[in-house]
Formats: structure tokens, C-alpha cells, sequence
């Protein structure tokens, strides 16, 4: 079964496969921010509207309405982990029949009873809580550390405990100057703002921004691309497509594989630049063999529409297999196995696959290599240049 979902950071609508019974975390192929997706029950009255939704709590893990409150702390006090899990659910967003108002700290206090009684969903919320600092102090450890609890059960939490545990690193690295330490970091905050996002998201952009700013001085082309993408999207600031523009072209020239891919991105689309489908696809094509996952499926798109290149449907397949191998899609997945069986390695006339590049586009180009040259140097190669 598959289903779509607008993703609340860009508005992006994309598709994914449903598995039923289970809690997702997905992340938008447009902008990276992560989504969980929980399916309640496969039989959840309200359809696939009501069993998807880009908030980790809210009304995912809700109560038995037949249950009184006063029922739910008797269970919850004699050890039903499930009636703690629905305390958290209420002290978090509050009942305004019951007259409670959102209470963080208790929120945290049964989650975190359930965590240690061994309930996953307990682990998992209470690791939300101490990566967002909601209810308790922000511990980035404590939250990997309850996420590896819950990862054997978990898939989820499985996926997200390394990137938790990456980011307590990264923290102290940036805190000392490192400057790819603060790219990531900028990262991390931006695409995981949503998590738990009763707490709050904006203050999540406020720190991105903050150490996108520190790498960027520092020329960190991941940090040019956060600054970028803020722009781009408005998180944190104003929208502003001739800033972030400018972030995306820095970025390239650090040699960042995202910030190459969306300055072409720029030319395929004539955003503030003129349109230009030859430069956007090899932009697309160097960010596509340089790593990026939404650069490989686009560099197949040019090659089956023949955008900026001559077409060719064999090379089309290769490309979105790569793409498939990075980031699941089930959509191209399909598409892909229709492909293969009419795909012939013969070029076709493409859109603007005869133009030329000129001399401006041919020193971007150029530019952007040696960034790519310079960020993949070993500290011996840096020391002999």
C-alpha cells in the first residue's frame, strides 16, 4: 500500500510505502527533514489521513476515550506501561476536558517511567525528549543511549541512535572550532527540527543557523548549503532566493555534493538564474557521482527526457538504480522495472544537448572540481600542498 504526505518544513508531496502496523521515520527527498509516520492500526477508521502525521507525539500514541484520567494514573501507578505512555501523551499536549495544561516536566517524568519499566515507545519518546531538551535537560548521549535500548525492536530507533550519538560528538567538536563538525551539526538541527515539535521548532532553525554560520566562516561547504537551504525554505529566516542562491554557489565551490545539486536545480528551473538545462545537467551529473542521493535520480530523469544531454534510457535506469540504492522509492522503484524492459542503449535528440557551455560556466565548473579535489584531500596530501 502506498501513500503520500506533504512535508511541513518545504510543503514538498512525495510517496512512500506503507508498512502496516509499524511507525516510519522517512525523510523528504526535497529538503531532508525528517517525518515519522506512525500507522496506528490497519483498520483505523479515519483511513490514511488519520494515521499519518509529521508530529512524533501529538495524537499518534492517544488514549482509550472510554478510560477516566483518574483510570489511566491508577493503571499507570500499578506499572501498565501503556497507561504511562498515554500520561506522557496528555501532560505533553494537554486535555482541556480534564483542565490540564501541557506540563513538559511530566510529560518526561512518565515517559521516562516507561522507558525504564522496558516499554520501546517509552525508550523512543523519552530519547525524543532529551535530544530536544523538553521536560529535562538536553542530553544528546542519554537520548542515543535509549535509543540503542530500543533498537532491537525498533527499526527506527535503530536508524536515528547513530545520528543522535553523531551529533553529541559533533557538538563538542564545533564547541573546540572544527569547522565540518559545525556543517554537520547546522545539519542535524535543521532536518530534525520537527522532532517532538510541541518543544518547539523554530529554536532548532536558531541553532542551525548558528553553527551554519560558524562553519561558513569557516568556508564548510555543508554549512554554506544549511545557510542555503534556510534561505530557500524560510526556516529560521526569510525566504530570500537571491541569498540563497549566492549560499548554494559558495557551497558548490566547497565541493558539497547538496549544494551542487541544488544550484543546478536553480538552472533546470530558471529560478532567479536563466534557465539553462546543458549547465543544470552537468551541475546534477557532478553532484550525482559525487554521492547525492536526489542528484543520482534527477541525473536519470535528464537522460530519460533528454534534458540537457542527449537521452538515453539505459543510462536513465543505471542512474535511478544508484538513487534507489541510497534512498527507497518505491514510485521509481516501480517505474524502474517498467524501464529496464523497453530501455535501449541508444541516444535520442535532447533539450539543449547541443549547447555549448561558455567560458563563465565553463570556470564554475572548474571551480567547483577543485572544491571537490580539496574536501576529499587526505591531511597528509593538505600537509605537501
Amino acid at each position: 500500500m502506498n501513500a503520500s504526505i506533504t512535508c511541513d518544513g518545504c510543503g514538498n508531496e512525495f510517496e512512500f510505502e506503507v508498512e502496516m502496523g509499524t511507525t516510519q521515520l522517512l525523510a523528504c527527498p526535497n529538503c531532508g527533514k525528517a517525518i515519522r509516520v506512525v500507522n496506528i492500526d490497519e483498520d483505523d477508521p479515519h483511513g490514511v489521513g488519520g494515521m499519518f502525521g509529521n508530529s512524533i507525539f501529538g495524537d499518534l500514541f492517544g488514549f482509550d476515550d472510554a478510560q477516566s484520567f483518574e483510570d489511566i494514573v491508577a493503571s499507570a501507578n500499578e506499572g501498565n506501561t501503556d497507561a504511562m505512555n498515554d500520561l506522557q501523551n496528555i501532560y505533553l499536549n494537554g486535555d482541556d476536558e480534564e483542565g490540564i495544561d501541557p506540563q513538559p516536566e511530566k510529560a518526561f517524568e512518565w515517559s521516562n517511567k516507561s522507558a525504564e519499566a522496558g516499554n520501546v515507545i517509552g525508550m523512543f519518546n523519552t530519547a525524543l525528549y532529551y535530544a530536544k531538551g523538553y521536560g529535562v535537560e538536553r542530553d544528546l548521549n542519554k537520548a542515543a543511549e535509549w535509543l540503542e535500548k530500543a533498537a532491537e525492536e525498533d527499526e527506527d530507533a535503530e536508524n536515528l541512535a547513530p545520528v543522535l550519538r553523531q551529533a553529541s560528538k559533533d557538538l563538542n567538536l564545533a564547541e573546540q572550532g572544527d569547522s565540518k563538525a559545525q556543517g554537520r551539526l547546522a545539519k542535524y538541527f535543521m532536518s530534525y527540527a520537527s522532532m517532538l515539535d510541541q518543544a518547539g521548532i523554530e529554536y532548532y532553525y536558531t541553532e542551525a543557523l548558528y553553527w551554519a554560520k560558524k562553519g561558513a566562516d569557516q568556508n564548510d561547504g555543508m554549512a554554506l548549503c544549511i545557510l542555503g537551504l534556510a534561505y530557500s525554505n524560510g526556516r529560521g529566516v526569510h525566504t530570500d532566493a537571491k541569498t540563497d542562491l549566492e549560499y548554494y554557489k559558495k557551497g558548490a565551490y566547497a565541493g558539497d555534493p547538496l549544494a551542487i545539486f541544488n544550484l543546478g536545480s536553480y538552472y533546470s528551473q530558471g529560478i532567479v538564474v536563466k534557465q539553462n538545462f546543458r549547465f543544470a545537467f552537468e551541475l546534477t551529473k557532478i553532484a550525482a557521482e559525487n554521492g547525492e542521493a536526489q542528484a543520482m535520480a534527477a541525473l536519470g530523469k535528464c537522460y530519460q527526457f533528454g534534458w540537457g544531454c542527449m537521452g538515453n534510457m539505459r543510462k536513465a535506469v543505471e542512474w535511478y538504480k544508484k538513487s534507489l540504492e541510497k534512498v527507497y522509492d518505491p514510485e521509481l522503484e516501480h517505474k524502474v522495472m517498467v524501464f529496464e524492459t523497453i530501455a535501449e542503449d541508444e541516444d535520442y535528440y535532447g533539450e539543449d544537448s547541443d549547447k555549448k557551455l561558455n567560458s563563465s560556466e565553463k570556470e564554475m565548473i572548474s571551480k567547483i572540481k577543485l572544491g571537490i579535489l580539496q574536501i576529499n584531500e587526505t591531511p597528509e596530501e593538505r600537509k605537501k600542498a
